[in-house]
């Protein structure tokens, strides 16, 4: 048969492509193995696809024969691909289908085994179009790439791709193994490429195992080989490293390094054009990681996009040369990814095609959680540029298909081994020649590889985010924790329910507020005071609201870090609830995984709110009784819990020891005293066993006689009764403590008999105090401790604690403390008042209150007292009998001829009591006839109280208020120190809050600008007004206190104008302006300032010295040195004057704020000022009272100048100054004028002081 012949249409191939078409298709057979199945007269190219990596060509042809044409596929490539393609094909035919192009004829040299190896000629194998399996030959045939390139046929890719899988499924990817024992990806890294590159010589060089070239010619790294580094190797076919000497792949060899992959290669990629991870980074990781249960199947083996033709939206495959058994499962879907990315989508903005990769991330992340395919495409949309919406729908569709088949069981979890073939595939990409790269491909390949990256290393995938980071977060975040509650149906339930997170007691804010508004939260408390039940009943809460991070509630010494996913940490998605945490764990769980909620019960940490869980209150614990106690018993027992001494010291607020109590009292009722209560409390936590409790008492003995901890049972360990601390035991409950030892000694002899020293030791009072409270203790030995007892305070703890108190003793000792209530020493009637307390007993304490004989202290004590007894008693028949009593003292002192003091004090308890029954009384306190304090403590009383105030009631607080005033201004003029001067103004401005409008008018603008008056701190004053201009005029030449008005209305509002305030009082510097001038002064106005204080001081009023001290305040706060100088010479101005007012405030007030620090002083010394740095030296007052100097060390220049400043006339400042310099020079001077008859005591302070420092600097010597 005649070879047929070859045309071609109009602009299909070249010549030379046309010649070797015509080659390859006359060496197709007539008969045998790849001949053609019929007479074919005529070839005709209709169409080329694409050029193959190879250089091949894959063709649209029509075969004419016998009257026929039809359309085939015609592949044209070298003779080794195109034979290798043959083999391949041979072994799918037999397991293939539809999807699975066949082959209709091959030339001889593919099919021949002989001529396979060719490398040098062109071979040519038919396939059939797929246009002929729909009986439509007219129908087009186009590759996958020409269909995706269109985003008008999406529908159409998306459409093929999901055929192709769901049709090549049964024949590749169900054919699968799932590898139990450990393995890992190491040999895929052949199919990455040559790994080095040597070039031979004879030089030496040292042997290098395979796996260490692997680990040296992977990741470009700075351990990787360089040229010229020298190696030798041995490797052979089945190990993962493919290396060329002299060009040619051998199994042995040695000498230079030419090149190494993975530089070569990290010098290929471009700079990514955004931030993200190393493209190389997780790739010796991927290759190496060994896992069981990696997933194997058949594959294609190169299924690009070009090697999926499509008809009609049907897909089907060409190419079968790389077709493999036993590769990774995942192997065809992402290399079909990679090859679409780099030959449809590489031309998009790269930044862009990262952002793409990092949503198709989320993407794998959320088809793992089992989010539709749809969802999943809404969602990754919101981080794609619109403009790749088409990419982002094809390339998902990919990854659809790849999570659908990939099987549940298999490791490691699907997202990740699909990004670890994605990795490689990307890497696979750049063995290809130059030719097949680009810079636009090289980065789509740097998008693929990097985003990989941040998903496979261990950091945090959102690092290098630059857009949505917090809207990808969130939304990862909730399908966790969704998928994580579908995962854990009994969470819920594991997580009971007390409905005690409400009642639990801390301070302010509650226990509730705190957990709802942060996330890092450690929770405090005693045993038993409910850390756990809060920490159960959180997570329950949590479980119940999906828009909260799922808890994992864990106690510490189960916990283990792999517990915790670290994506769950990056994302906060769990809430880790643990209990009994170390400080150590939870701050090094915080800082691994900071977005990660944290509540832990256990000690305080850093960066955590705190909070210690108090013993319930009394509302709290009525709460739980009402919820959990029947009705009946409640009010018994509220009675008993709220108002017995005896009860309370069970610390029954504890939710562990309430709990007990509810479960004691609806089996047995209300118990008739404490110690029956805790007996069976204890008994409880022991399981009933009284022999453990026997031990117990034997050791609460021990403890308390000779801090013995043993003998000890073990039971009393393990019911938390006893602890083990630090190698010791002791009770975690003081109280157990107690009423074991009481009870031990109920079991000894009887009270008299008592070891007699038992009775003062301080360890064994609250034993005893717990033994005269028990039922079976008589009133006679109840009398015998209290006689014994060590104080008044101490005897009547023991009587209001018996449970059968000896009436006479009871009697005999409250006489006694009503007699000494009126002693004339207060501080003795002060202490009965506090023993009365104790007792609880409310009429010795009102009878000295309305007492004319008691003293002032001893009323204000009852007082007190009657009070604490008040606040002491819960709601019931003492509350109120208490109260009663309190309101008839308070009323008695504040109608009765009593001192200001004690009515002041009634005022203030009146106010802490809110006996607002008492309102009137106290606003007949505010009148101007009053004291300050006592007006200021009753107007706080009506504050507190919420009584409206009156008119009339304003105008007398705000008489008074200005009565104080004045007397502080007098006062302010006798002070010495800042501190004096500043509390004064401090006082002053408290009180100006008070005053009513018109006298506050009257005396905002006289302390505004007063001395060391803070700024602000009188707030604003009343309205005044007037345009900026009119203020500006006031302040120049208006009255005293317009202009002080005006000056503060225009700093306020306008302090750029303080320039312009300190030019218009330049005019007239009058002294009642200086005030405002201090406080408007700029830098530029010291020279100013200086000036006129200099020239005011030696004729001004001794009244008017505020306005100079305010300037040198003001100076110095500008210009430390030049305050510092301009305050000596000012003090030295009016020292000359002799003015008595020099020594008192506001002047010495001035001269103490600029008298600067002993550096400062050096500097004047060093500037020239001798003189006025004697003066600063020489005021420094330890040297008459024999205190420590100052320990600043002067330097060598300033010691000479000083040392050479003496003189006759400076001779006393002078040696004060040498000490304060510690001038140990100056001595043998200071001596010689003693010797010569100076008499002046300071000079030989001087020298003292002198002499011991050169004694103290030769000791230190050495």
């Amino acid at each position: 048969m005649s070879k047929p012949e070859a045309t071609f249409a109009e602009g299909v191939l070249g010549e030379d492509e046309r010649d070797r078409v015509r080659w390859a298709l006359g060496r197709i057979e007539a008969d045998g193995e790849g001949a053609w199945p019929h007479v074919v007269r005529h070839v005709k190219v209709l169409k080329a696809f694409t050029d193959g990596r190879s250089g091949g060509m894959v063709l649209r042809v029509e075969l004419a024969f016998e009257g026929q044409a039809l359309t085939r596929v015609l592949k044209v490539d070298r003779v080794d691909v195109m034979a290798r393609e043959w083999l391949g094909y041979q072994k799918i035919r037999r397991r293939g289908n539809s999807v699975f192009a066949r082959v209709l004829a091959a030339s001889r040299d593919v099919v021949a085994r002989e001529r396979r190896s060719q490398v040098h000629d062109w071979g040519a194998i038919v396939y059939d179009d797929a246009s002929e399996f729909d009986g439509d030959a007219s129908s087009p045939a186009w590759t996958l790439l020409e269909v995706a390139a269109d985003p008008q046929r999406q529908d159409e890719a998306v459409t093929a791709i999901e055929r192709l899988f769901q049709a090549a499924r049964s024949t590749f990817y169900d054919v699968r193994g799932v590898n139990p024992d450990v393995s890992s990806l190491i040999t895929q890294n052949r199919r990455l490429g040559v790994s080095l590159e040597i070039r031979s010589d004879d030089g030496p060089s040292a042997p290098a195992m395979v796996h260490r070239i692997l680990r040296r010619t992977t990741t470009g790294g700075p351990d990787d080989y360089a040229p010229g580094d020298r190696v030798a190797f041995e490797a052979d076919a089945a190990d993962p490293v493919v290396i060329h000497v002299d060009g040619a792949e051998a199994s042995a060899g040695s000498g230079v390094v030419v090149s190494s992959r993975g530089s070569a290669r990290r010098e290929l990629l471009p700079t990514p054009a955004i931030p993200c991870a190393d493209p190389f980074a997780a790739l010796l990781d991927a290759l190496t990681t060994g896992l069981p249960d990696r997933v194997t199947s058949a594959a294609h083996g190169d299924l690009n996009c070009t090697n999926v033709m499509v008809v009609d939206g049907r897909p089907y495959l060409i190419d079968y040369a790389e077709f493999a058994d036993g590769v990774p499962q995942q192997f065809d879907f992402s290399w079909l990814e990679v090859s679409l990315l780099r030959d449809v989508y590489a031309s998009r903005d790269p930044a862009e095609l990262i952002r793409l990769q990092r949503a198709l991330a989320i993407g794998s992340r959320l088809l793992h959680l089992d989010v539709g395919a749809d969802e999943v495409l809404r969602i990754c949309r919101r981080f794609t540029h619109a403009d790749n919406h088409d990419a982002l729908r094809v390339l998902l569709t990919i990854r659809v298909q790849a999570h659908r088949l990939y099987p549940a069981q298999a490791r490691p979890v699907w997202w990740r081994d699909h990004l670890a073939q994605l990795l490689l595939s990307a890497h696979r990409t750049l063995k290809w020649p130059a030719k097949m790269q680009s810079v636009a491909k090289l980065h789509a390949v740097t998008a693929v590889a990097a985003v990989a990256t941040e998903w496979l290393t261990d950091g945090d995938p959102f690092e290098h985010w630059d857009v949505r980071l917090d809207q990808a977060k969130a939304e990862l975040a909730r399908h966790l924790r969704r998928a994580l509650r579908d995962a854990s149906p009994q969470l819920a339930a594991d997580l009971r329910v007390e409905h005690y997170l409400e009642l639990a007691a801390n301070d302010s804010p509650s226990v509730q507020k705190l957990l709802a508004e942060y996330d890092h939260v450690v929770l405090s408390g005693e045993r038993g005071s409910g850390k756990t039940t809060v920490l159960r009943e959180f997570g329950h809460r949590l479980v119940a609201d999906d828009t909260k991070p799922v808890p994992l509630f864990v106690h510490a010494r189960d916990f283990r870090p792999p517990m915790i996913d670290p994506e769950h940490g990056r994302l906060g998605v769990v809430h880790l609830i643990l209990d009994d945490a170390p400080p150590a764990v939870v701050s090094e769980l915080h800082s691994l995984y900071p977005a990660m909620p944290i509540l832990a019960a256990g000690e305080a940490v850093d960066g955590f709110e705190h909070v210690e869980l108090r013993n319930l209150d009394e509302r709290a614990i009525e709460i739980y009784l009402w919820r959990r106690v029947p009705e009946v018993a409640v009010e018994k027992l509220l009675d008993a819990l709220l108002n017995d001494r005896g009860w309370q010291r069970l610390n029954i607020g504890r939710p562990r020891d309430l709990s007990l109590l509810v479960d004691y009292v609806a089996a047995n009722g209300v118990p008739d005293s404490a110690v029956d209560l805790h007996r069976a409390l204890l008994l409880a936590k022991v399981n009933g066993d009284e022999q453990v409790l026997r031990a117990g008492e034997l050791l609460a003995m021990n403890l308390l006689d000779r801090n013995e901890s043993r003998p000890v049972d073990p039971r009393l360990i393990r019911s938390g009764i006893a602890v083990m601390d630090h190698g010791q035991i002791r009770f975690a409950d003081n109280a157990d403590r107690d009423h074991l030892a009481a009870s031990g000694l109920r079991r000894g002899p009887a009270a008299p008999n008592i070891v007699e020293w038992r009775h003062t030791a301080q360890q064994w009072q609250d034993a005893l105090t717990v033994y005269v409270a028990r039922p079976d203790v008589s009133a006679d030995d109840v009398s015998a401790v209290v006689e014994r007892a060590s104080s008044p305070k101490r005897k009547a703890e023991l009587l209001a604690s018996a449970y059968n108190q000896p009436a006479t003793t009871m009697q005999e000792f409250s006489r006694q403390l009503e007699r000494q209530l009126l002693h004339p020493d207060g501080m003795w009637a002060r202490h009965a008042s506090s023993v009365l307390l104790e007792l609880g007993m409310p009429e010795p304490l009102s009878r000295v209150i309305t007492s004319s004989e008691a003293s002032d202290l001893a009323r204000s004590g009852a007082l007190t007292a009657l009070h604490d007894l008040r606040r002491r008693a819960r709601p019931g028949p003492h509350h109120r009998s208490a109260s009663v009593a309190l309101v008839a003292a308070a009323q008695a002192v504040l109608t009765g001829e009593t001192s200001h003091e004690l009515r002041q004090h009634a005022c203030s308890v009146v106010a802490a009591a809110s006996l607002s029954e008492l309102g009137l009384l106290v606003a007949a306190q505010i009148s101007p006839d009053n004291p300050w304090p006592l007006n200021h403590q009753a107007k706080t009383a009506l504050d507190k109280l919420g009584v409206m105030s009156t008119p009339a009631l304003d105008r007398a607080y705000s008489t008074a208020g200005c009565l104080q005033l004045t007397r502080l201004a007098e006062r302010l003029r006798g002070v010495t120190t800042i501190g004096q001067a500043f509390a004064i103004r401090l006082e002053q401005a408290s009180i100006t809050e008070h005053l009513t409008t018109q006298d506050r008018q009257a005396w905002f603008p006289r302390l505004r600008f007063g001395f060391l008056m803070p700024t602000g701190l009188l707030g604003e004053p009343p309205p005044v007004a007037g345009s900026v201009e009119q203020w500006l005029h006031d302040v120049e030449s208006g009255p005293a206190e317009q202009a002080a008005t005006a000056a503060h209305r225009l700093l306020a509002k306008a302090p750029d104008l303080a320039t312009e305030i300190v030019a218009r009082l330049r005019r007239a510097p009058s002294a009642d302006r200086l005030l405002i001038a201090a406080a408007a002064i700029g830098a530029d106005d010291l020279d100013w300032a200086e000036e006129l204080v200099l020239r005011m001081l030696p004729t001004i009023d001794p009244a008017d010295l505020e306005g100079p001290a305010a300037l040198l305040v003001a100076v110095f706060k500008h210009h430390r040195m030049r305050g510092i100088r301009l305050a000596l010479r000012a003090a030295e101005a009016v020292r000359r004057r002799d003015l008595p007012e020099r020594h008192f405030g506001p002047w010495t007030v001035a001269l103490g704020i600029c008298h600067g620090e002993p550096g400062e002083h050096e500097a004047l010394i060093n500037e020239g000022d001798v003189a006025l740095a004697i003066d600063a030296l020489s005021s420094y007052g330890f040297l008459p009272a024999g205190e420590p100097g100052p320990d600043h060390v002067f330097g060598d220049d300033a010691r000479a100048r000083l040392l050479a400043a003496v003189t006759e006339e400076n001779l006393v400042d002078w040696a004060h100054a040498a000490a304060t310099a510690r001038l140990i020079e100056a001595a043998p001077i200071i001596l010689r004028h003693i010797a010569n008859g100076r008499p002046e005591p300071i000079l030989q302070n001087a020298y003292d002081y002198l002499v011991a420092a050169d004694q103290a600097e030769r000791q230190q010597m050495p």
